[in-house]
């Protein structure tokens, strides 16, 4: 109890954990709904790039107990900042909404499918970008108490811009987490010729885009704090 207690630091710290176990298992069930009824398993990649999504959490767990080593805490920050673009990467799932190819024996039909797989996206989208913004908070916090209030605040805004940039990666260059370890070669030669004014209009409109809803997550976090509340 007292490790669980180390990496859940406190019980809304816990609360939001199993809230996104719910919703987590959820998306699950819907994907295995819609490969029973379509019998389509093409939605399955959401299951993984939902595991993927959880990864950035448990390092962020990890990186916040006080016990860690210092090269133990730039190994995990470093594998936080690489995988940390999956939580928000399902931002760009809604794509295959578009690209769905329904066939199926009526317009009606079709149309459910559609606003079903819309719903399903979203869960996804949701919970994953949940998950992403509590490790980003969790890391948040531990660096504004041990830096300072406007360090917090560059961190967030640096964390932003490289996860927008390693979402562009994994979407449009088809990159991943796991290349940084797989196939090192190709993600640095990939990432060199990645640089182009498409790529900056990409980061930083979508960097602008987390950021805001961070900020007003972080800002209803803050509403418990408030003596009216």
């Amino acid at each position: 109890m007292n490790l669980l207690n180390k990496f859940l630091p406190n019980k809304r710290t816990f609360n939001l954990f199993v809230m996104f176990l719910i919703l987590s298992f959820s998306g699950c069930f819907m994907v295995a709904l819609r490969t029973l009824i379509t019998l389509n398993s093409n939605y399955f990649f959401l299951i993984w790039n939902l595991f993927l999504a959880w990864i950035p959490l448990f390092l962020s767990l990890i990186l916040i107990v006080e016990e860690i080593h210092k090269v133990a805490k730039i190994f995990f920050g470093v594998a936080w900042i690489i995988f940390y673009p999956n939580a928000s990467y399902f931002i760009t799932d809604f794509i295959h909404i578009s690209r769905g190819g329904y066939h199926l024996s009526s317009h009606t039909g079709i149309e459910v499918v559609v606003w079903y797989d819309f719903l399903m996206i979203s869960l996804f989208v949701f919970t994953g970008l949940l998950i992403g913004f509590l490790s980003l908070y969790l890391l948040h916090k531990k660096i504004e108490k041990k830096i300072g209030f406007h360090a917090g605040w560059r961190f967030i805004i640096a964390a932003e811009i490289l996860s927008s940039y390693g979402i562009y990666l994994g979407r449009f260059i088809r990159l991943n987490s796991w290349h940084v370890v797989t196939n090192p070669y190709n993600l640095v030669k990939s990432v060199l010729w990645s640089f182009n004014f498409e790529t900056l209009i990409f980061v930083i409109i979508l960097s602008f885009f987390l950021t805001l809803i961070y900020i007003a997550l972080y800002n209803i976090s803050q509403l418990s704090k408030q003596n009216n509340y």
